[in-house]
């Protein structure tokens, strides 16, 4: 009885692998994407010198040590923060 189930276990386990093979080579591109290729922008919708940009501008130093690239503090002031964050709710959908 045993003869019976090895075949079959043999089986699974080849299909397991092989699922798990394909799981990877279809993640492969994913890993070769490099990330940031341009600069990170934060748009603060207040006026530079403020408290908000204060702290925007301490984050945005630690980013850029701690990714290895640049970021930029984008000050939109105007309306009560509306201008800024029209400025994000149009910004491109690319991560970024």
């Amino acid at each position: 009885m045993s003869r019976q189930r090895f075949p079959r276990t043999l089986n699974q386990a080849w299909s397991r692998l092989l699922i798990s093979l394909m799981l990877l080579a279809g993640s492969c591109p994913v890993l070769a994407q490099t990330w940031p290729d341009k600069p990170l922008r934060i748009i603060v919708p207040f006026s530079a010198g403020g408290a908000v940009d204060v702290v925007a501008r301490i984050i945005a130093e630690r980013m850029a040590t701690s990714i290895g690239h640049s970021v930029i503090i984008d000050n939109r002031l105007g309306a009560g923060g509306v201008i800024g964050t029209e400025a994000v709710a149009r910004a491109t959908p690319d991560g970024y």
